[in-house]
């Protein structure tokens, strides 16, 4: 059978959840991939870009490590760490910055969330705690990872660069230790 051809100028390429997604037309349909990490998540064709495109998308969805039970699955290593923080480097806000940095060199990397705030320049804990947990899934969406649900269904985000002393009450006296692979990972990548 003929390998279906496509010209280098009918390629598309898209980001989805850390996945790079290049999908190009064919004679007969249309021919995708899609890459996470340097690896081959899928290769397929179908008949139109964009129901390949759905494909794709579905079969990075599948690829997902979920983490249905606390410290089942190991969390991703420092260098996963590192390539979705280059990845996503121009997308890390001054907020998260000064929160990643000063939690990186606190003794033990580990800070409260009334520290987090006020190096943040956040009003409240809850307010520093919302922005370093969109940091921590939009690094989880690059590292196709998603961290132990807490409470029915509801990822905790924040899991993603810090764990907590204690699973109850996430106040703002709790303190958070940074993982250890992040804090590896920020030193790798650097500015922070």
């Amino acid at each position: 059978m003929k390998k279906p051809e496509a010209t280098k100028y009918e390629r598309r390429r898209e980001a989805y959840r850390g996945a790079s997604l290049i999908v190009c037309r064919t004679v007969s349909g249309a021919l995708g991939k899609a890459w996470s990490d340097g690896r081959e998540i899928a290769s397929l064709t179908g008949t139109s870009e964009d129901s390949v495109l759905e494909l794709l998308c579905a079969r990075v969805d599948a690829s997902i490590t979920l983490e249905v039970e606390r410290d089942a699955v190991p969390y991703p290593d420092q260098q996963a760490y590192g390539r979705a923080l280059a990845w996503h480097a121009k997308s890390v806000g001054a907020k998260n910055r000064l929160m990643l940095t000063a939690h990186r060199k606190a003794p033990a990397c580990t800070l409260s969330g009334e520290a987090l705030a006020e190096v943040s320049g956040c009003r409240s804990w809850a307010s520093a705690r919302t922005q370093y947990s969109l940091l921590g899934r939009m690094l989880a969406e690059a590292m196709l990872f998603q961290p132990f649900d807490r409470v029915q269904g509801s990822p905790m985000w924040l899991s993603m660069l810090a764990v907590p002393d204690r699973e109850q009450s996430l106040g703002a006296d709790t303190r958070w230790q940074m993982r250890p692979q992040l804090a590896a990972a920020l030193v790798q990548v650097g500015g922070f």
